[in-house]
């Protein structure tokens, strides 16, 4: 009877809903707020995006910079524009001393539009883009104008490309939560280290096990232990 009483003093106290959460948060109780927004991202009560981003200051006020990177990238995802989660995220990996990565500093060209738009967004643009150029290439009489569509139209055709690219390839983004970590030529840690990474340094998963992951990074390839990086998804 006393730990019935105890359980139900204890679901009493947690947060019920992302109000509760946030009263948490302010309250300074950030474990009972990321309980909260935690249960919330489970239940789809919000945008994913704004509930991620609360984790990510959940886990920064706790201390717990290299799983703020991992929220906050996961954020980003779904909110590529939003000046706050990028601010929060260079600063935390400038702490952690890993800035300049991917996804956090502006960038140009292809890579700005991929980093700063959703894959929905680029797949209205590659529809826009296309209908403009193939309308223009066959409605208009005028040889200069054709020629101008012509070319948007293989711009589309290269934005359709990296489209399929981007949907057929199992590749994602980890972000380091441990300390460190090392990079192992096979899935078995007897085997020689290519390279170690330490907290919040991002990398490309290619393949993913119970227990390993087959990643890769500028300074080495090869396969790491899945409980030392969160992936960014």
């Amino acid at each position: 009877m006393t730990a019935l009483i105890a359980m139900a003093l204890v679901s009493l106290a947690a947060p019920q809903g992302p109000q509760d959460a946030a009263r948490a948060y302010e309250a300074g109780d950030y474990e009972a707020a990321l309980d909260g927004f935690g249960a919330a991202l489970e239940a789809g009560d919000l945008a994913p995006g704004a509930l991620l981003y609360n984790l990510g200051n959940c886990a920064y006020r706790q201390g717990r910079l290299a799983d703020a990177a991992v929220y906050y990238r996961r954020a980003l995802l779904r909110m590529p524009r939003d000046g706050e989660v990028r601010f929060n995220l260079a600063r935390v990996e400038r702490q952690l001393g890993v800035d300049g990565q991917p996804g956090s500093t502006g960038q140009g060209g292809v890579a700005a539009l991929i980093s700063w738009s959703t894959f929905g967004e680029r797949l209205a643009l590659l529809g826009v883009v296309l209908t403009v150029g193939l309308c223009g290439c066959v409605g208009s009489r005028r040889r200069g104008v054709r020629l101008s569509m012509a070319v948007v139209a293989a711009l589309g055709l290269v934005l359709g490309w990296g489209c399929i690219q981007e949907w057929s390839d199992p590749t994602l983004q980890g972000s380091v939560t441990q300390e460190e970590v090392s990079v192992f030529q096979e899935p078995h840690r007897g085997t020689p280290v290519r390279c170690s990474l330490r907290a919040g340094e991002v990398l490309t998963v290619h393949e993913a096990s119970d227990r390993w992951l087959r990643v890769s990074h500028p300074r080495g390839e090869g396969w790491t232990p899945r409980g030392g990086v969160g992936l960014v998804r």
